[in-house]
């Protein structure tokens, strides 16, 4: 009899204490996959719910793995897009096809399509505005590209033409810092005129190396930016 009531006794407190593991199971489950993180804990992206041409991504609608660093944390392997039109950072949830926008103010990098991206934030005078940007060169001197998509519609002069055009385009902007002092620059005779003194140098420089400002432009701003720093030219503006 009583072993009888033991066993009864077990019966009962045993779904008891699956109940009071279950949450903790969950739990470990969760923080060993990643899932259960903060970052993975933002508003869904907005959706475009209409016709256009271009991308508001950055390159394409792809997801990609990347690797992200968010609030002091390195996590790898993540998929994600960069929508450059509302400049928010995208993360695919693993084993769903649900998305989130990552709250900016955590995020401190990215590496994506092997190029590395920062989230710019700053209070110097001249600055460039809070945003997400490449990082093309880093040292004492800073390069920093921004690409935006823009949003467009036009209109058909006649009826018979159509409906709305819509559509993004790119724009793209260079920023430089150069002892503590922020500039913009577009083209090669921008960059010249960051580095006045340098002028002569830096057109040997360019000439001797072959740079093209036409079909690899990033290349070109990184390289020079590198020689002016390298050779301390900068310092003699």
């Amino acid at each position: 009899m009583k072993s009888l009531l033991m066993g009864l006794l077990f019966l009962i407190i045993s779904p008891l204490l699956l109940i009071s593991q279950t949450p903790d199971y969950y739990k470990l489950y969760m923080d060993s996959t990643g899932l259960n993180s903060v970052i993975f804990r933002g508003n869904a992206p907005v959706n475009y719910h209409f016709k256009h041409e271009g991308t508001f991504y950055l390159f394409d609608p792809e997801f990609q793995k990347a690797e992200v660093v968010f609030n002091g944390k390195r996590y790898s392997n993540l998929e994600i897009n960069l929508n450059s039109h509302r400049d928010e950072l995208i993360l695919k949830i693993p084993g769903t096809i649900s998305t989130v926008v990552a709250n900016r103010d955590f995020v401190e990098s990215f590496i994506f399509f092997n190029r590395k991206f920062i989230s710019f934030k700053s209070t110097t005078p001249g600055a460039p505005a809070d945003g997400y940007y490449q990082l093309l060169y880093s040292n004492r001197d800073t390069l920093m590209k921004r690409v935006r998509k823009i949003y467009y519609e036009e209109v058909p002069q006649h009826t018979s033409a159509g409906s709305v055009k819509r559509g993004f385009r790119q724009e793209e902007s260079y920023h430089i810092c150069i002892n503590g002092k922020w500039a913009n620059a577009k083209k090669r005779r921008d960059l010249l005129k960051l580095y006045p003194a340098s002028r002569r140098e830096i057109n040997r420089f360019i000439k001797e190396s072959g740079i093209n400002f036409t079909n690899n432009i990033d290349n070109a701003f990184k390289e020079v930016v590198k020689f002016a720093e390298q050779n301390t030219l900068s310092g003699n503006d």
